[in-house]
């Protein structure tokens, strides 16, 4: 009993997207619908019946024929116009199916290569998932088996397993040399790097924000103070302390009485605020960690901004670091070198060199040993390589300023708990040359070296622009070739016949056929009496 034709959904091919998902999942449909063998390669729309005479003519299959025109029209309606517009001159369903491989599922020598170059050369993306990473993955390994090309499953898992991101690095040294084993699945390293993905993001360990974001945490004081009345117009009523910052008027102060309304250090009144005379209430581009003490809000607010653009003057920084390779110039290649962070991860320095810095007062300063560190989130300058490099600094007024000997080399600002550096990084520049090309001369070599009077005058009649045609230098070429020459004077003798009189002039020329001697030369006669050579 044939199956009963279903509802058929499929999403239109139009070119851009997968062509073998796309293929699997037609051919499922057409499974279901009872008609895949359509698609089968050898497959005719004549009977095939022993009982048929020989030499006889071929009888078609009105089934097949049924079939034939069913997966056809159904093959249309799954492609987008475009694609159907390439392939609906072919008479049969095969013929349309054959001309879709052909097109998207070459087997060509150079699209083998292609994937098999993606194959070897696999990493995973850091920014995305596991799953986002295998499903890329998988479907590499889908393209090279519809083109025969068959990847066992330990080079799949040798392969994933290699490409896995710089966090993971733990995990591949674990199956590396870990485990008691002669081989391993791809199933085995899939599962592994499953569990290591929800470990790392637990603790934090794999981005979820980019670094231009912002992340606050805020701490509500639902207990009883210590104090009662702390402030004007302060009450212990929990809805009240709740909203009290939301609804606040302006004019009243945040801190008590006794404390700056601005910071809440009670060593100093809001008028005397260090950074009052400053723009403190500008934004900053990016803020260090902030924790205050208050009676009944705690907040800790992080937020960066342009971290690859400043510089900050650090204590606890080993060398100079940067994760900026286009402000280094004399690069060396540093082939052993990592940086230990502040959460026990590491990060490899990948090259070193010299940036110039361009302090306010214009003066330039060259830092050297700079490292090339890609991770890393911000631009350090170490205090102890200015140390090393025999600079001494002084501070004082929310300001650092170093000097080698009497000279003031650089200057750091306090914001938001850091010192950053006043001043501008120059970038490199590179020399590149511009070749000018003197129209004139190619005119003259185009034109077989012509004259600058001869050229003037195709400008003249408009053959060539006048901006083209200038003063004609000197011209090796002609000086050799004897085109640059002063005319005959007219002959005082007279001639009554031909070859009474023959003008001959002979000379060098690079530009002749080699004699059988291998000498270069031309040789003109000009009859006196005829004029002709």
């Amino acid at each position: 009993m044939d199956p009963t034709p279903g509802r058929f959904e499929m999403d239109k091919f139009d070119g851009k997207g997968n062509f073998g998902m796309w293929k699997y999942k037609l051919m499922g449909q057409l499974e279901i619908q009872g008609s895949s063998e359509v698609l089968t390669e050898g497959a005719t729309l004549y009977k095939s019946s022993e009982k048929q005479e020989e030499g006889s003519a071929p009888v078609l299959d009105p089934i097949k024929v049924a079939k034939n025109v069913r997966v056809k029209n159904l093959l249309g309606s799954c492609l987008s116009d475009v694609i159907l517009r390439k392939i609906m001159h072919e008479e049969t369903a095969q013929g349309m199916w054959k001309a879709l491989e052909s097109d998207y599922q070459t087997k060509s020598l150079p699209n083998r290569i292609y994937l098999k170059q993606i194959f070897a050369s696999y990493k995973m993306e850091e920014g995305k998932s596991i799953e986002e990473n295998l499903d890329s993955f998988l479907k590499l390994i889908a393209d090279l088996a519809s083109l025969n090309i068959k990847i066992s499953d330990e080079n799949q898992a040798i392969q994933v397993l290699s490409g896995l991101p710089a966090p993971y690095e733990p995990l591949v040294h674990t199956i590396k040399y870990g485990m008691d084993k002669d081989t391993i699945t791809l199933k085995e390293v899939i599962t592994s790097a499953y569990a290591k993905e929800v470990e790392l993001r637990q603790k934090g360990l794999l981005g979820g924000k980019s670094k231009s974001s912002s992340e606050g945490l805020y701490v509500e004081n639902r207990g009883r103070s210590e104090k009662r009345n702390d402030y004007k117009g302060g009450n212990n009523n929990r809805s009240k302390s709740r909203n009290h910052d939301k609804h606040r008027s302006k004019s009243k102060p945040k801190f008590g009485p006794k404390a700056c309304w601005i910071c809440g250090d009670e060593n100093h009144w809001k008028k005397d605020f260090p950074k009052k005379k400053g723009n403190h209430h500008s934004k900053p581009q990016s803020s260090a960690n902030v924790a205050t003490d208050l009676p009944d809000v705690i907040a800790l607010t992080i937020s960066t901004h342009d971290t690859k653009e400043q510089w900050v003057l650090d204590s606890g920084c080993t060398f100079h670091i940067t994760p900026r390779r286009d402000l280094l110039s004399d690069f060396e290649d540093v082939k052993e070198g990592n940086v230990l962070m502040g959460n026990n991860s590491v990060c490899r320095v990948r090259d070193k060199g010299s940036i110039t810095i361009e302090n306010q007062d214009r003066t330039m300063i060259i830092l050297r040993n700079v490292r090339y560190v890609p991770d890393m989130g911000r631009n350090l300058i170490s205090y102890g390589q200015l140390e090393e490099s025999g600079c001494k600094y002084s501070g004082g007024d929310f300001k650092v300023e170093f000097y080698k000997g009497d000279r003031k080399v650089l200057v750091g600002k306090y914001d938001q708990g850091l010192y950053y550096l006043q001043g501008k990084i120059r970038v490199p520049e590179s020399n590149a040359a511009k070749a000018v090309v003197d129209m004139t001369r190619v005119w003259h070599s185009r034109l077989a070296h012509m004259s600058q009077s001869s050229m003037e005058t195709l400008v003249r009649k408009g053959f060539l622009k006048s901006g083209e045609v200038k003063q004609l230098g000197f011209c090796e070429a002609c000086t050799m070739g004897k085109s640059h020459k002063q005319s005959f004077k007219k002959a005082k003798h007279t001639t009554n016949e031909i070859l009474g009189y023959v003008l001959s002039d002979l000379w060098g020329s690079p530009n002749v056929t080699p004699s059988l001697s291998g000498s270069r030369y031309f040789l003109t006669m000009i009859d006196d009496y005829s004029r002709k050579v």
